[in-house]
């Protein structure tokens, strides 16, 4: 089986893919699949699946049970181990996070990923043979060939979810920037949409914001304390000097 054997039947297909790394170690790998068909497709409960070696025998199986999510026609997504792509990425491109352990490639050996939404036909890709996958590359599906991507999305990091390949070289500006605003994801352990801070983005702006307040008001507060004991030590030691005055 060669790189050139790739079959697509389905209405999903799976486009480019991150899989360097070492399986799901820094959260960096995903896929990007897209909406070939002329119609809705609905995600909820797409099964999506790794089969290795030559022999394709399955790795994992994982359900993807996305509450009621469709892909519009021609509609990109992408389906990743973290919401920033394990890179403190954000964009309006809309990210599917899988917090499922087994949800993860391997970075050489023979492998083929596999897409079949609910009542659909399943689309199977060989994400690689037997070389080892190229480091901070994704590789992108073109017709019967995967192509390695040379545009920068980010320093040290060429490749380009949810952009067309070589974006770069047709002056098409990138949607992705370092994170700022809340990541959109999808979770599979609740499978509703839901807005997500992505890891060491805003939440973490937050976190730290958060923690300067407190420590200035701890400070206000001993610094008030400090200065109250002062002051009514100052009260105490003025009022000694009269004379007690006598009750009669």
């Amino acid at each position: 089986m060669t790189l050139l054997a790739l079959l697509l039947l389905g209405p999903v297909y799976i486009t480019e893919v991150y899989v360097h790394g070492n399986e799901r170690k820094k959260g960096r790998q995903w896929l990007e699949i897209v909406n070939v068909s002329e119609k809705p497709v609905n995600l909820n409960a797409a099964t999506l699946r790794r089969l290795d070696g030559k022999d394709q025998k399955e790795a994992w199986r994982v359900a993807l049970p996305f509450n009621d999510l469709h892909l519009a026609p021609r509609q990109y997504a992408i389906i990743a181990q973290r919401g920033d792509l394990g890179r403190m990425l954000c964009s309006d491109i809309t990210v599917l996070e899988v917090k499922e352990k087994q949800f993860a490639f391997k970075a050489s050996g023979t492998q083929s990923v596999c897409i079949m939404p609910d009542g659909e036909a399943e689309s199977c890709s060989l994400l690689s043979d037997s070389k080892k996958i190229e480091k901070d590359h994704s590789r992108n599906l073109i017709p019967g060939s995967w192509i390695t991507e040379t545009c920068e999305l980010s320093p040290g990091f060429f490749a380009s979810p949810g952009l067309p390949l070589g974006f770069c070289e047709n002056n098409i500006a990138s949607p992705w920037r370092e994170c700022s605003l809340e990541a959109e994801t999808v979770s599979l352990q609740t499978g509703m949409k839901k807005r997500q801070l992505a890891t060491g983005c805003a939440s973490t702006q937050v976190s730290n914001l958060t923690l300067i307040l407190l420590a200035l008001l701890w400070i206000i507060f001993r610094k008030g304390c400090a200065l109250y004991k002062h002051d009514i030590g100052a009260l105490a030691r003025y009022a000694s000097r009269f004379p007690k005055s006598k009750v009669l």
